[in-house]
């Protein structure tokens, strides 16, 4: 009886000699996880708390919207909005908490003519049914309509096609560009049809990108460099020769120069880029931030006072002269 006793302490004590290993390695894991989110807490916190007024901080944008002056509208990635007046400095975050009341996502959204701001949710199905649905707020975003969705058998809206403080307008999936015809957008008039923008039919953009809602559009040619051509009087015009872009991930015009960010999809590890170009040629170039080893794109906007925003699921930037600063 003494010897089974023996054997069991024994056994007691190698158990619990185990188990107090186990938990040091387990305390010494957390403790670095710990240190490992404190430290990219500390990160995000600090950006939060210089340029977020509420909300968890969350970089990721879909788009963002100019509306005027120092006003730009956001919409995040994962749904709900940021609204900052003085370029940048502050936002205001709002509707983020999903199954909440109050809760939006867009992936476009838009201001017309009478100051109403405007969302889109739009999705072309491949294992999902198609849907498009849209929401106006009187109050820039503060409060929203509830949803109203189109029969995508007879109306697809896909994204707006109208200038901010313009009349509103899309662009359907067909190619058609359809304008508002009373405030509320419950009626649509039709403007004119895109064929360059048909997503109907597969091989209207197999040999180029369209950007800036048509204004221009960018070639691969033989796999080695980028021509850029500019929509003049549905005429194009060839205005870039790149031999290092061959893949754009945005294009606009700003203060009489043409800004063009993009990569080579032939080179596994290049960077994305800014390009600003004046008469066919680059007279500035950016590499634009870099978080990971893979490629990162870049869409951009030009706002009223003819300030260059840069913006992608990472943050927004502003280009100040030849550097860009996060503002996001």
């Amino acid at each position: 009886m003494a010897k089974f006793t023996t054997i069991k302490v024994r056994c007691v004590y190698i158990i619990s000699f185990f188990m107090f290993a186990i938990n040091s390695c387990n305390r010494k894991q957390n403790d670095n996880h710990d240190l490992i989110f404190k430290k990219y807490d500390f990160k995000e916190r600090s950006v939060k708390n210089k340029y977020v007024l509420n909300d968890e901080y969350d970089p990721s944008v879909y788009d963002l919207l100019p509306v005027s002056g120092d006003t730009l509208v956001v919409a995040k990635w994962k749904g709900g909005l940021s609204v900052t007046t003085d370029a940048g400095l502050h936002w205001n975050t709002m509707h983020t908490k999903a199954k909440q009341y109050g809760y939006v996502y867009f992936k476009h959204i838009m201001i017309d003519d009478n100051g109403v701001l405007w969302g889109l949710d739009s999705w072309q199905g491949i294992h999902e049914p198609d849907y498009s649905r849209i929401s106006y707020s009187f109050d820039l975003g503060k409060t929203w309509s509830m949803p109203r969705k189109f029969d995508t058998n007879k109306f697809f809206p896909l994204k707006f096609y109208s200038q901010p403080n313009h009349p509103l307008q899309v662009v359907a999936t067909d190619g058609k560009v359809y304008e508002a015809k009373d405030d509320l957008a419950t009626n649509w008039r039709f403007i004119k049809y895109i064929p360059e923008l048909n997503y109907t039919v597969n091989n209207t953009i197999h040999d180029g990108s369209y950007f800036d809602d048509n204004n221009f559009k960018l070639i691969e040619v033989n796999n080695t460099r980028g021509e850029l051509y500019e929509n003049n009087n549905d005429s194009w015009k060839l205005v870039f020769n790149s031999n290092f872009i061959t893949e754009a991930s945005g294009i606009c015009h700003c203060d009489e120069y043409i800004y063009l960010v993009g990569t080579n999809r032939y080179y596994g590890d290049s960077a994305y880029y800014l390009f600003k170009i004046q008469e066919g040629e680059v007279i500035e170039k950016i590499k634009t931030p870099q978080y990971s080893a893979f490629r990162e794109a870049m869409d951009i906007k030009c706002d009223d006072k003819k300030r260059l925003w840069l913006y992608s699921f990472r943050g927004i930037w502003l280009k100040q002269g030849k550097k860009l600063y996060k503002k996001y």
